[in-house]
């Protein structure tokens, strides 16, 4: 049962990050594209960190 629980916290975190992103995106208007692949992975990397972190939390 903590198996789709974790999973769902992953996949609610990437979707947060990435809408995070897009927004500032939008914000920022037109942005040269090394800056916008920079923020894609960017945020890829901070939804699974912060989902490894709740991981750790949770488990423990």
């Amino acid at each position: 049962m903590k198996l789709p629980y974790r999973v769902l916290i992953d996949l609610l975190f990437i979707a947060l990050a990435m809408l995070f992103f897009m927004f500032f995106i939008y914000l920022s208007g037109k942005v040269p594209e090394f800056f916008m692949m920079y923020v894609v992975y960017g945020g890829f990397c901070l939804s699974f960190y912060f989902s490894y972190l709740l991981r750790k939390i949770f488990i423990t």
